[in-house]
This record gives structure tokens, C-alpha cells and sequence, in this order.
């Protein structure tokens, strides 16, 4: 049993509320077999991640396994493209896939593990996915509003709610503890909005002085504005 959840992309790394790995609680009950074989398939070399056509894909030595398929170009508006993003170390790949109330938002790392980070099929063209430095977490936009994510346990905070008629978008770490976005107002094809910031760890949103300023570029709905 202990193989098979290894092998199905279980992950070890998650912690029980008292803070207690897999591993932690194998030592804890003297279970040597189940330590050992913990012990054995965490110092297994990673897999690989990669996108081949419109599928998210895991390579080893032995076999290449499919583990997600990203939304085609063809599911949004303005034929936007295909929406992912891997971390910098390309250990995890987070992307939007079709789901059953739309698109929504997932995390796959190189061990198969796959974590769901949206359920309500907000995804849409406006999405977009920015990593932190170390690969530990990542920001999207949905729905007007700044999310963060972190690879362990898959915790998700909302940063950033806007009043009506505005909308949060272009999230990006912009140094440790901080997070820079635009906050404007959407147009039909374009954008307009301010350069603003926020903590990670909660607190009201800054606009930045002197920050970057986005244009409407054309409201004639000839060509699309700056995302």
C-alpha cells in the first residue's frame, strides 16, 4: 500500500496539524519498514516536467506519464495563449485546465504530486502566474483579486479584494515579503491602472510612488490592450 501511494504522486512532504511528516510519524510508531522505504523514494533521482503539445508530462528513466492538459488558446477571448508557468528550478508547474465549471488553476510537482488551487472556474484570459525566486510560491490573479500560493500544503491567501469596479492585475514578488501588481480598470480591449503594493502577510494595498503606469492603448477594439 505504502509503494502504491508513493508511486500515484502522494506527497511525503505535507504535514499533519501537529507539524509531523510521514516520515515523522514512521519514527514515532517504530515502524522501520515504512521509514525505510519513506527514506528510499525521497533520495530517488526527480523526475522531469515538461509540456509536449497541450500536455503537462512527467519523465523518468523508465516511462513518461501524463498529468494534466492545458486549456487551449482557443478557450479565451482575444485568442490568448495557453496559461502556465514552471518554477525556477522547473520542480513544479502550475497551469490552467478545463474543468467541469470551467478553467481552473493547478500545481503539479516533478514527484506527480497534483494539487487543485481553484474550484469555482474563474480562470479566464486575465490570469497570469508568477513564481518566487526560491520556487517555494507562487501569485495569480482571478476574478479582480491577488492570490497567494505556497508549494507546501498548497496554503492559498487572498491579498488583495478591490472595490467594484476595479480590478488587480500583473501580480510579481518584488522583494522579500512584498508584492507589486497593477490596480485599474479593465476596458473592453485594453487597461488602465496604477502601479500599487502589498505584504504577503496581510495589511492594506500601497499605491507606489513615481510607480509604472499603465494606458489605455486603444479602446476601439481593434487590437488588445496591455495584459
Amino acid at each position: 500500500m505504502v509503494k502504491l501511494l508513493m508511486q500515484s504522486g502522494a506527497s511525503w512532504k505535507m504535514k499533519t496539524g501537529r507539524g509531523k511528516t510521514a516520515l515523522d510519524l514512521a519514527k514515532e510508531s517504530g515502524n522501520a519498514k515504512i521509514e525505510e522505504l519513506i527514506l528510499a523514494y525521497s533520495q530517488k533521482p526527480p523526475s522531469k516536467l515538461r509540456v509536449e503539445d497541450n500536455y503537462v508530462q512527467i519523465v523518468d528513466t523508465k516511462k513518461i506519464r501524463t498529468i494534466g492538459k492545458l486549456a487551449s488558446s482557443d478557450a479565451f477571448p482575444f485568442g490568448f495563449s495557453r496559461i502556465y508557468k514552471f518554477s525556477p528550478d522547473s520542480s513544479y508547474i502550475a497551469f490552467v485546465e478545463r474543468t467541469e465549471k470551467g478553467y481552473d488553476l493547478f500545481l503539479v510537482s516533478n514527484t506527480g504530486e497534483r494539487g487543485r488551487i481553484t474550484w469555482d472556474g474563474k480562470i479566464d484570459s486575465r490570469t497570469t502566474i508568477a513564481w518566487d525566486s526560491e520556487g517555494k510560491a507562487f501569485l495569480f490573479n482571478e476574478n479582480g483579486r491577488i492570490i497567494f500560493v505556497s508549494t507546501e500544503g498548497y496554503r492559498k491567501k487572498m491579498l488583495t479584494n478591490p472595490e467594484e469596479g476595479y480590478e488587480d492585475i500583473l501580480p510579481s514578488f518584488k522583494r522579500k515579503g512584498k508584492v507589486k501588481f497593477f490596480r485599474g480598470t479593465r476596458f473592453e480591449y485594453s487597461f488602465s491602472g496604477s502601479e500599487y503594493e502589498v505584504e504577503i502577510t496581510g495589511g492594506g494595498c500601497r499605491k507606489i510612488p513615481d510607480g509604472e503606469v499603465i494606458q489605455p492603448e486603444n479602446l476601439g477594439g481593434e487590437e488588445e490592450g496591455v495584459y
